[in-house]
């Protein structure tokens, strides 16, 4: 009976194991909603930046790509609003290369001052190269601030051409002497030779810099030598040689009468002697002749013998 009082013990509708729960305590549903909502906003807040610095990266990337295709068509005024657009998304990161891109674009599109101001801000930005090549004395062309630094000087002297053209001499002398100090010790181009950009704006806010344009290799050219196969031409006053299948002596075209072709000899004593057989049972005499079987020499009908 003991026994029995103990397995029941617990009352009806209870199990082994289990407790019987009651209404739950108003003070720790609380704090276990409180514990919920905090650990769900500790995993959004990182998933949240995550998406919102792929949606910047992807505007920012898509609006250069957009600029360089523009200005790639030759579409210098929309290139140059787009690059607006993605200086004003990307205030961070290399601010040299935005500058740089808004500069090229505008410089491209004529408005040299605007050019000027903008290559003159991204030269206080870029990086500034420690090599020098000591064959040229000049920093490496494809440094960022060799690049800026060909543009705002090809910005100089496009402004000293257009003052020239005004009749101002000394603005003329002075964007010249800015355009000498804004090389530094980079090359850049003669006065001369200042007509375009050579440095397309970035591809790409974080990439490298693109490459120049106008500096595509020459197309070779197809040689004008005569083919490897062709042979020596005969010496002045012997026919021309034609080119046999066989290895029988060669033939030429005779110069006698009859305009028939006649076999030139070879240097081979055997071949020598054969074709003097050979001449004889033709009825061609030794001397080189041609007689023509059938024909009437001194009054009788000649037959080879």
């Amino acid at each position: 009976m003991r026994i029995r009082r103990r397995a029941g013990a617990g009352g009806p509708g209870r199990r082994d194991g289990q407790r019987q729960e009651g209404p739950e305590d108003p003070a720790r549903r609380t704090a276990r909603l409180r514990r919920r909502r905090r650990l769900l906003l500790v995993g959004a807040l990182p998933a949240t930046v995550l998406v919102v610095l792929t949606a910047w990266c992807l505007a920012v990337f898509g609006l250069t790509l957009a600029a360089g295709r523009a200005y790639t068509d030759g579409d210098y005024e929309t290139a140059s609003s787009r690059y607006r657009q993605v200086a004003a998304l990307n205030p961070w990161l290399e601010q040299w290369r935005v500058h740089y891109n808004i500069g090229t674009a505008l410089y491209s599109a004529g408005d040299l001052t605007g050019a000027q101001g903008l290559l003159e801000t991204a030269l206080e930005e870029v990086p500034q190269e420690e090599s020098i090549d000591p064959e040229t004395g000049y920093k490496p062309a494809d440094s960022p601030e060799c690049r800026v630094r060909y543009n705002l000087a090809l910005t100089h002297l496009a402004l000293a051409a257009q003052a020239q053209d005004e009749g101002g001499t000394q603005a003329f002398e002075e964007h010249v002497g800015a355009a000498a100090r804004a090389a530094g010790e980079c090359e850049v181009p003669s006065p001369q030779s200042a007509d375009d950009p050579s440095q397309d704006p970035s591809a790409s806010p974080s990439g490298t810099p693109s490459g120049d344009p106008g500096t595509a290799e020459p197309q070779e050219q197809p040689s004008s030598g005569g083919s490897s196969a062709a042979t020596p031409s005969p010496e002045p006053g012997s026919p021309t040689p034609t080119p046999s299948a066989e290895a029988s002596p060669q033939t030429s075209s005779s110069a006698g009468p009859s305009q028939e072709a006649s076999v030139s000899p070879s240097a081979d004593p055997d071949d020598e002697r054969e074709q003097r057989l050979r001449n004889r049972n033709q009825g061609s005499p030794e001397g080189g002749g041609t007689v023509v079987p059938g024909d009437d020499q001194d009054g009788s009908d000649y037959r080879p013998w």
